[in-house]
């Protein structure tokens, strides 16, 4: 897996004093318990697991980052490809976006996180160019964690109450 950080100076004129701000953070991995999702919805479907992931982290952003707010649900990235991908969500707090790409297994997992680091990248890129600014930019992968040896949890695609 490839790890990209972006680390720029700032040196404030007229002052000793230099800082540190990362552009690009260092990927986050989420798995949420599949229990959390079934207490949500009361049941999974099979094969539709990212659609549940994606709700509910939209549902609940602070999972992400406490205190994060949903700025985007397939947001296109900007790409002079008009079938550029979409990144799954798009959350902000204070300056700092939330790049969150999800899966529906947790093997899935660093796949998901190389694609949150590309579009991080992208994100970046047009924010440079277009003169926005943002404190940092974090990739996040997020899956759901189904019990050891079940690939999609028990009683899939039925009610579970």
């Amino acid at each position: 897996m490839r790890i990209t950080h972006h680390v720029k100076t700032v040196i404030v004129l007229g002052s000793c004093r230099a800082t540190l701000v990362a552009m690009i953070a260092p990927p986050r991995k989420i798995l949420l318990p599949w229990e959390k999702i079934e207490r949500e919805w009361r049941w999974i479907n099979v094969g539709q697991g990212q659609s549940f992931v994606l709700t509910y982290l939209a549902k609940h952003p602070d999972v992400v980052e406490p205190g994060a707010t949903l700025a985007g649900i397939e947001v296109a990235m900007p790409s002079e490809n008009p079938q550029a991908p979409r990144v799954d969500l798009v959350l902000l707090k204070d300056g700092e976006y939330f790049v969150v790409e999800v899966k529906d297994r947790a093997y899935d997992l660093d796949r998901g996180a190389e694609e949150a680091i590309r579009y991080a990248e992208a994100l970046k890129a047009h924010l440079d160019q277009n003169g926005i600014p943002y404190k940092r930019i974090v990739p996040v992968a997020a899956a759901i964690k189904f019990p050891r040896g079940e690939a999609y949890g028990p009683k899939v695609g039925s009610p579970t109450r």
